[in-house]
């Protein structure tokens, strides 16, 4: 019996055919390298920003939402940076370090100032002073992380600040959206990495008056990313948090209509 020599490149042209045939027609996971180039694009303009800015400002400004989870060393796929920003003096810095890099100007509502790179297309969004009436205030800036990448040390949204912020965008997203699996995915791959604690993130919350959000949030990650669609609220078995988040939505109701800033999880 004869047993012909395959190459690897004829293996996968092979398997390509194969799966073509039987319907499938995209394969994502297996352009690793676009999204590896894209990751390390967004990390340079990334440390550039932070090499640029004022010593005096440290503190004052820092990474969050997707291109935070890159910093952290997970692979979230993205093609913007996020920067949340005290006041205007910083969002103004920042516009002049964009400035200085060639981004453009591209788009500006309520307190977001987006900034675009016309050769990359890579953007950044500058938020002033907060996220969005749903997020507090005083997220983010008790435990910012300092991550050293190429000497550099970039201003981070915490771990458990980022999960916290996907419970708060989770509760958030209409029912049936599908961004709600890339939520709790996320707030999995980034528990798991780290082995964070989950009495450590809803302790985190209890300071920002969010324990309702995110004991929901966690139990739809302790189960399945896949299954956020079948839960019921009514499955909270602690009687006091149901009677809290009825509180929570009677109090929203009477804020009239929430503009909310763009979020790119």
């Amino acid at each position: 019996m004869k047993v012909k020599n395959i190459d690897s490149y004829s293996l996968i042209l092979s398997s390509l055919a194969l799966l073509k045939r039987r319907g499938v027609k995209a394969l994502p996971s297996l352009n690793f390298g676009v999204k590896g180039q894209a990751h390390e694009a967004l990390t340079r303009l990334g440390v550039y920003i932070a090499s640029e800015m004022p010593e005096k400002m440290k503190g004052e400004w820092c990474f969050f939402a997707g291109f935070a989870f890159i910093i952290h060393g997970l692979g979230k796929k993205t093609n913007d940076i996020d920067i949340l920003t005290k006041s205007n003096a910083q969002a103004e810095a920042l516009s002049t370090v964009l400035d200085q890099k060639g981004l453009l100007p591209s788009g500006r509502m309520e307190n977001v100032a987006s900034f675009l790179d016309p050769v990359s297309k890579l953007s950044v969004d500058i938020v002033n002073a907060c996220v969005g009436r749903f997020v507090p205030r005083g997220l983010f800036w008790r435990n910012i992380e300092w991550v050293k990448i190429d000497n550099v040390k970039l201003p981070t949204a915490s771990k458990i600040d980022l999960i916290i912020l996907k419970a708060i965008t989770f509760h958030m997203r209409k029912e049936n959206d599908p961004k709600k699996t890339t939520d709790v995915n996320d707030a999995k791959e980034l528990i798991a990495r780290y082995k964070i604690s989950y009495d450590d993130v809803l302790s985190r919350a209890q300071r920002y008056n969010t324990t309702v959000e995110v004991h929901e949030f966690l139990k739809v990650v302790k189960r399945s990313a896949i299954q956020f669609l079948s839960i019921d609220r009514e499955e909270m078995e602690d009687e006091a948090l149901r009677r809290a988040e009825e509180r929570r939505k009677a109090r929203l109701r009477t804020r009239g209509p929430y503009r909310k800033a763009r979020i790119e999880p």
